[in-house]
């Protein structure tokens, strides 16, 4: 439920764009980057965080979010959400590109 939705993808993007430029890679750091992306989206944190959870572990239940971001590091954490964004626009679900 969490992968599924019409602003899944734009929210995924406006979250890693921020993700891209944090430069305190501390969940602190990295939880205040997704609260503030999610207020100017004008929407709750968690629609942020599950799909980010979802895109990041390919499941909708494990550590926490900001732990996982800053345990993976940037280019690995970028990279996963980069193919998130491409699976969303491709239709699939996560893990399961054509």
């Amino acid at each position: 439920k969490h992968w599924k939705g019409p602003d899944v993808r734009a929210r995924l993007a406006a979250v890693r764009g921020r993700f891209e430029l944090v430069t305190e890679r501390t969940p602190a750091g990295l939880g205040q980057a997704s609260r503030s992306v999610a207020g100017q989206l004008d929407v709750a944190p968690g629609k942020l965080i599950h799909p980010l959870r979802v895109a990041l572990l390919g499941k909708a239940i494990g550590p926490g979010i900001f732990d996982v971001l800053a345990a993976l590091g940037r280019e690995l954490s970028l990279h996963r959400i980069d193919t998130a964004l491409a699976e969303l626009a491709a239709g699939n679900e996560p893990g399961n590109a054509a």
